[in-house]
Order: C-alpha cells, then sequence, then structure tokens
C-alpha cells in the first residue's frame, strides 16, 4: 500500500549537486521547478528503496499478528529506534459498545532493514467484556537510510538523472528531452535505415518508469543501497 511522503521540499539535492552530477537546468528553471523536480526524485527513491533518505519518526497502526510470534512488517524499513507501542484492545458492552481501550506494549527490533518487529503486551487489562487479545499496535518508530548513505555517489548520480527526467517532461527541449513521451520504455525503434530491438530483460518497471534511463537509475541504487522488500509472509 502506497503510504503519503511528509515531505514537500528536497532533503538531498540541491543545484550544487544536481549540477556536479550531470544534471542540466539550473540556469533555465526557475528554482521552484528545480526544486519540484529534486522533490519528486527523492520520492520516487523512498518508494523503490522503502525507506527515507533521512531518519524520520513514523507512527503506524498495525493489526495483532495470527501467528506465535507476534511479528508485523513495519511500513518503512532501516528501522533505528522504537519510541512507542500502545496496544489496542476491544472492549464490547452494552453501555459504551464497541471500544477499544490502550495499554503499554513494547517491541524488539528483529530485522531492522525490513522492519521486522516483535511486539508484546506488558499491561493487562481486566474488566467486563474486555479482551486480553490485542486488536491493533499503534507504533511510533524512526526509519531512514544509515547516516550518509543517501550522499553516496551512486545515489547522487541516480537522484540527478530522475530529477532530469521530470524535468525534461515538463519542459521538453529546454535542456534535453526524454527518449519517449513520458519517458516511456522502447524496445525496439528505427529512424534513417538505423534498427535497434533491445533485450526484453533490460527494461523493467520500476517507481522511476520503464525507459532504459529509468532502469539505469534503479541499478546504480541496488548497487549501493539493499533494497527493504519484506517477505509475502511475516512469521
Amino acid at each position: 500500500m502506497t503510504q503519503v511522503y511528509p515531505y514537500n521540499y528536497p532533503l538531498i539535492l540541491n543545484n550544487v549537486l544536481f549540477s556536479q552530477y550531470g544534471g542540466k537546468g539550473t540556469g533555465s528553471f526557475p528554482q521552484a521547478v528545480l526544486d519540484a523536480a529534486y522533490q519528486m526524485a527523492e520520492q520516487q527513491t523512498t518508494n523503490y528503496i522503502g525507506t527515507f533518505l533521512l531518519p524520520t519518526i513514523v507512527t503506524g497502526t498495525f493489526t495483532n499478528p495470527l501467528t506465535i510470534t507476534k511479528r508485523i512488517a513495519t511500513d518503512y524499513g532501516y528501522v533505528s529506534r522504537i519510541l512507542s507501542v500502545v496496544v489496542k484492545t476491544q472492549k464490547v458492552s452494552q453501555a459504551s459498545g464497541c471500544e477499544l481501550l490502550d495499554s503499554q506494549g513494547c517491541a524488539f527490533i528483529y530485522k531492522d532493514t525490513f522492519g521486522y518487529l516483535d511486539v508484546y503486551k506488558v499491561q493487562e487489562l481486566c474488566g467486563c467484556g474486555v479482551s486480553n487479545v490485542p486488536y491493533q499496535y499503534e507504533i511510533a518508530y524512526e526509519a531512514g537510510l544509515p547516516t550518509g548513505t543517501a550522499n553516496l555517489p551512486l545515489m547522487l548520480a541516480a537522484m540527478t538523472q530522475a530529477a532530469q527526467i521530470h524535468l525534461n517532461e515538463m519542459f521538453p527541449g529546454v535542456v534535453g528531452v526524454n527518449e519517449g513521451a513520458g519517458d516511456v520504455g522502447i524496445q525496439e525503434f528505427e529512424s534513417f535505415g538505423y534498427h535497434e530491438r533491445r533485450t526484453a530483460h533490460s527494461l523493467v518497471k520500476t517507481a522511476f518508469g520503464g525507459s532504459a534511463v529509468a532502469s539505469r537509475i534503479a541499478n546504480m541504487i541496488k548497487t549501493c543501497v539493499k533494497l527493504a522488500r519484506r517477505s509475502l509472509k511475516v512469521s
């Protein structure tokens, strides 16, 4: 499920870094347009990796795991610390109807890269109509790439190219153009007798798109960062 990205401004990219890593347009576009392209590139990178470029505090609500080990997977990987755990337990009564009562909980980080947490209820609730089985866990945690990772040359080069795609698409021809409209992945083309056909596996759809440049961006990021891809079943 897609999460709401909390930043409306760029965290890493700026005009100096963009130009240093081959970006074109700092002298042709207003700063607001450049910042928008930087922010969009960073948002795509966050979506592709599965965590934020910088440590960010996140709050999420998770259903009670139906396994012996109460292990949940957070929305973002690279979890560095747990700030709080609130256990929500069902209470059903004729007077109040359906309620969720809060009690204290705790969690251990089982695998930080993938955001696996083992959660526990540490305070029992008592009273008429109160279940001792947790219904939901509300967890505040910090997630994000380790310090300095987002500033690695491969990361900066990848985000620069992602930002360039957006600039070329918003104002095609001012400083460059994408391979096709919408930076679509093109497997085969011909021009003035020249014919080229790419291998099908070389174009893979990612958060950056399906073009050859988008595939290169994804490959650069995978070279320096392990993607926070959780398994289909957490147990």
